[in-house]
């Protein structure tokens, strides 16, 4: 009996702790290899980085590097301007190189669809176009701050000046540039006059720091815009009247034999006045 009791206690296993680590207990294996192990990463949609040099991306929220596209910017301008898309949109915008590095305080920026304004703005501000520097202005004209002697580091002259450089609205000027154009015939060219610019700066040098002085083939295309828009006031007013409408038609040429025609309408309005427009 006490043969098959020791018998049975050499076959009970041992239950005591092992020191011996086990492979759960050590930690991963680490191959210092690995560190200079290369990682393959896409560059298809990659974006050269070439040629904005100095942008501070700080100041342009919402903005971003244009993508790549099949056929080369042109025009002599890029040379002086940050080639930008605003995010998620895909508009481009042509940002001056020279202003933004000075941290200028107005953010000189225009729709890429067309370099007008920005040609426009390398001519009147930094005195350069296609062919390079341009002659230096005969004199600087004075400002109205130049007469009232106001100075922008005293503070009661500086509150004086940001007043009245926050009273300009380039949208409200547009509007009425367009009405003047388009009521007194003026040929369009007529707004790229050294000598009409010179004026509209000496009045407010905002009109011209903000780029709001247009090319002749801007202009025109503001004023085409503003007419579809206001079509839909032109059919309302002639729905509402009271009684018939007579059309008469004038047709001409231009001295370069574009076709031209013009539309007078009488009529009689809601309230019974007798009214004449031109179109």
């Amino acid at each position: 009996m006490a043969q098959s009791t020791n018998a049975n206690c050499r076959a009970i296993p041992s239950i005591t702790p092992s020191t011996i680590p086990s492979d759960l207990d050590a930690p991963p294996s680490f191959d210092p290899s690995d560190t200079n192990r290369e990682v393959t990463i896409d560059t298809s949609s990659s974006v050269d980085y070439t040629g904005y040099e100095g942008i501070d991306w700080n100041r342009l929220s919402g903005y971003c590097i244009r993508k790549q596209r099949r056929r080369p910017r042109t025009g002599w301008v890029w040379e002086h301007g940050f080639d930008i898309e605003k995010d998620g949109s895909g508009r481009r915008f042509w940002l001056c190189k020279d202003c933004h590095g000075r941290k200028a305080t107005i953010t000189h920026m225009y729709d890429a669809a067309s370099t007008s304004q920005a040609n426009g703005h390398m001519e009147d501000v930094h005195r350069i176009n296609r062919d390079g520097p341009m002659s230096p202005e005969r004199k600087k004209q004075r400002t109205l701050f130049d007469m009232a002697d106001l100075d922008c580091h005293r503070p009661k002259d500086q509150a004086v000046m940001n007043a009245f450089i926050a009273s300009f609205d380039p949208v409200r000027f547009q509007h009425l540039l367009i009405r003047w154009v388009a009521c007194d015939n003026v040929p369009f060219n007529k707004l790229e006059s050294p000598y009409f610019r010179e004026l509209m700066g000496y009045a407010n040098s905002a009109i011209i720091e903000s780029g709001s002085l247009p090319t002749h083939t801007t202009i025109r295309d503001w004023i085409v815009r503003s007419f579809n828009r206001h079509k839909g006031v032109v059919t309302e007013i002639l729905g509402r009247s009271l009684g018939r409408i007579n059309i008469s038609f004038d047709a001409w040429s231009s001295r370069k034999f574009t076709s031209l025609l013009g539309l007078a309408v009488h009529f009689l309005d809601d309230e019974g006045g007798s009214f004449a427009h031109s179109f």
